[in-house]
Order: C-alpha cells, then sequence, then structure tokens
C-alpha cells in the first residue's frame, strides 16, 4: 500500500506544481491584460491594432492557461477519489 500510496502522492505534488505554475502564469496574464486596458488609444490605428492583437493574443493564452488549470484540478479530484476508494478497500 505505501507504493501505492507515494506513486499518487508524488502523481499529485507534480500536479500541484504544475497548478501553481498555471496559475502563476494566469496572475502574469491577468496583469498584462489589465495594463493593456488601461492604455490610452492612440489616434495612430496601427498601434491601435497592435494593442487589439496583443489582447486577442493574451486573452487567449489566458484562457488555454485556465483550461490547463481546470484539467490540473479535475486530475486532483480523481486522485483523491482513487485514493479514497484504494483506502476503503484497504480496510
Amino acid at each position: 500500500m505505501f507504493k501505492l500510496e507515494s506513486r499518487h502522492s508524488s502523481a499529485i505534488d507534480t500536479w500541484k506544481k504544475a497548478y501553481e505554475d498555471q496559475l502563476s502564469k494566469i496572475r502574469e496574464l491577468q496583469k498584462t491584460t489589465d495594463g493593456l486596458r488601461g492604455q490610452v488609444v492612440t489616434k495612430d490605428a496601427e498601434k491601435s491594432d497592435v494593442h487589439a492583437l496583443a489582447r486577442t493574443e493574451v486573452q487567449r493564452e489566458l484562457e488555454d492557461l485556465k483550461r490547463s488549470v481546470t484539467k490540473v484540478e479535475d486530475f486532483k479530484r480523481s486522485m483523491t477519489a482513487k485514493e479514497k476508494v484504494a483506502e476503503e478497500t484497504d480496510l
């Protein structure tokens, strides 16, 4: 049972680290997005287009990271459920 718990614990730690990394990236992207929103749009259409493209790209990346975090959270829940089942079967 120890090997099983150790393996699950290691997997959870790995996913937890990935989750924390993803959250950190999301926070950075949100700051970038907020900064882009706060910038004054100039009359120059080219600069405006660049800002719009940058915001779109940041939003896309932010959504991708949010999906990744959701996957990590789902995996974490499934690992917790598997551990509970393993504990119940050991009893």
